[in-house]
């Protein structure tokens, strides 16, 4: 009984952490609501302990790093399952459980919570299965792994000349697949902006909706929440969510009242004579207008000289379109 659940588990655990890791890269790397909502709240964090833009969509902890992690643990889970790959398998293996790791710990100990989505804890309980699920794949296939750390080391620490290990190439071109992962997934990013088409109206790409479908009408009595397609108004070709049908009333009767300046664009970068995405989730009523930022560090710059930034944004706009 053993040794059949030590010969079939592997194979589980690989269709399953793929199954969960490929499923998580549409949220990530279509910067989804529920993605800026995570990356934002540990953005904060950061930002709290001097660490502004460590979760950022640049920073060294960026949702696009951790999932180009993900696309290659679960790339390596596969790909291991092929006779006489087994350290490969061990190596996706080892990068899942280092991913699953920093999930747990962020998830425990941070303000991030075990249910940051409101799904119940779904996200928590799938990320702790994982954790544990590749720790167990690591103790079954040790001999492996031990082997793999080997290879590992014979691949970027320096030695006597001797005979390639048999993964060290393999194992510097796994470091290179993920080092191409993070430039790929950078290159479709919303940092291209600035070479992409460029609308009056800002929308996240993969979305048809503004705002991230924030109610507008929210964030002017001081508590932003989402609307429901049921409640959608279009002004300008763009849509926008309602979170009920007073609000989307008041709306339709004075758009320009509600509609966040610059399009919705990033006002910091705006001042910059840039063009960046702006967040649902950092934003700032000044003077009976909405202003959105980027992100939590840009936020913090920004709110240094709120005036002037937006005296310098105003002169920008709407040229900054045309550039």
């Amino acid at each position: 009984m053993l040794k059949t659940l030590t010969r079939w588990f592997p194979f589980g655990v690989s269709l399953f952490g793929s199954a969960v890791f490929l499923d998580s890269l549409r949220f990530k790397f279509t910067d989804a609501p529920e993605t800026q909502e995570i990356f934002g709240r540990l953005d904060g964090w950061a930002g709290s302990l001097g660490l502004a833009g460590l979760f950022a969509h640049t920073g060294l902890f960026s949702q696009y790093v951790i999932g180009a992690g993900e696309l290659v643990a679960s790339s390596l889970l596969l790909i291991g399952l092929i006779p006489g790959l087994k350290r490969l398998h061990v190596l996706g293996a080892l990068v899942g459980f280092a991913v699953m790791s920093g999930a747990v710990n962020f998830h425990l100990w941070t303000p991030l919570g075990i249910d940051p989505n409101n799904d119940g804890g779904g996200l928590f309980a799938a990320a702790v299965t994982l954790w544990i699920l590749t720790g167990a794949l690591l103790v079954i296939r040790r001999a492996e792994l031990f082997a793999l750390l080997g290879d590992l080391k014979r691949a970027f620490v320096p030695g006597p000349v001797g005979a390639p290990a048999p993964l060290a190439k393999a194992a510097r071109a796994t470091a290179l697949a993920f080092g191409l992962a993070i430039v790929g997934v950078a290159a479709t990013s919303p940092f291209d902006i600035a070479h992409a088409d460029k609308p009056a109206v800002f929308v996240e790409r993969f979305q048809t909706v503004a705002v991230g479908g924030y109610d507008l009408t929210s964030y002017f009595a001081g508590t932003p929440v989402r609307g429901a397609a049921q409640f959608a108004a279009t002004h300008n070709g763009a849509t926008y969510h309602f979170a009920n049908a007073a609000n989307r009333a008041r709306f339709v009767a004075n758009p320009n009242a509600f509609l966040p300046q610059y399009g919705g664009y990033c006002a910091w970068a705006l001042a910059e004579n840039k063009l960046a995405p702006g967040r649902p989730q950092f934003w700032r009523v000044v003077d009976g207008k909405l202003y959105l930022n980027y992100d939590q560090g840009v936020q913090t710059r920004w709110v240094r000289d709120i005036p002037g930034f937006i005296r310098r944004a105003n002169a920008n706009w709407p040229s900054v379109l045309a550039r």
